[in-house]
């Protein structure tokens, strides 16, 4: 999912814009006298994308970086009433506090200095992560933003792989980033993909944390998915079912299915810990 390059077909745009649905505490409203939320949105804006191409830039293709700077110059936030925000996008659910569109743009409602940090900052997020289209089939079109995937065939998607995950790595980044610049408040002010960040520190856990940051900030999510796959001793489906069933944790509002995939993912990480144990009692052993 490029944002250097123009989606060609009007079904992409949806794809592409990456929303924000969460929970805002009560004590989050707005204060008179702060500075504007355009300029606090712009501030942290540049620091995001600042702090992220100078701690990740050594994993990032030469391209990507070339696109961030070109964004990060061209376009900067657009922050809206929530009035003004539905009546542009009214496709868009009253929870989505923001977006990153498919020109690369972020928009998101008005709210407190503290929403505005945290929106902001996990938007930018979105851009600074791999972006890639791959439309040489004339018939089909894939997008890639970060581990996320999703294909269309003649316009109509198809697949759409690894996006509730893709969120939880995402504001498990912007968390780390907003703790790091001291804005403890703005890090807890809203509540998003609380499982996906779960499974998100998990997957860390057992992978490593560089394998996750070259998988989202890199482009090689496929390393990613072949390092789970050895963990879950070879099995080809260990990745996609993993992913599948972080999507629905996060998605879904079925009750029991929600109980199975916590179960499916609670035995699965046990049994790749289990995995990780019996390498290091081989090593032991060989030295």
């Amino acid at each position: 999912m490029a944002i250097f390059r123009r989606l060609r077909e009007t079904g992409g745009r949806e794809t592409r814009e990456d929303e924000k649905k969460r929970t805002l505490p009560e004590t989050t409203t707005r204060r008179d006298g702060e500075t504007s939320s355009a300029k606090i949105s712009a501030e942290t804006y540049e620091k995001t994308i600042g702090h992220m191409t100078e701690t990740f830039g050594d994993v990032m293709p030469e391209e990507q970086r070339v696109r961030i700077d070109i964004e990060r110059e061209e376009k900067k936030p657009v922050v809206l009433s929530s009035e003004e925000y539905s009546q542009r996008f009214p496709k868009k659910d009253p929870s989505v506090l923001g977006h990153y569109d498919t020109e690369g743009r972020i928009y998101m409602r008005e709210g407190s200095p503290e929403v505005i940090r945290h929106v902001t900052t996990h938007e930018a997020l979105h851009l600074t992560s791999y972006n890639e289209l791959d439309d040489t089939d004339p018939h089909r079109a894939v997008y890639r933003s970060g581990i996320r995937e999703a294909a269309y065939e003649n316009g109509k998607l198809t697949e759409d792989s690894n996006r509730a995950l893709n969120e939880g790595i995402t504001e498990r980044y912007a968390m780390q980033e907003l703790q790091r610049r001291g804005e403890v408040t703005s890090c807890w002010a809203v509540n998003a993909y609380p499982e996906a960040q779960r499974k998100a520190y998990e997957l860390e856990g057992l992978v490593g944390s560089r394998t996750v940051q070259e998988a989202y900030f890199g482009g090689r999510a496929e390393q990613l998915k072949q390092e789970v796959i050895r963990l879950n001793g070879g099995d080809e489906t260990a990745w996609d079912r993993f992913s599948r069933n972080v999507d629905v944790l996060e998605y879904s509002s079925d009750p029991e299915k929600i109980k199975q995939a916590r179960l499916e993912l609670t035995v699965q990480r046990a049994e790749m810990i289990a995995f990780k144990e019996s390498e290091r009692h081989k090593d032991d052993h060989n030295l």
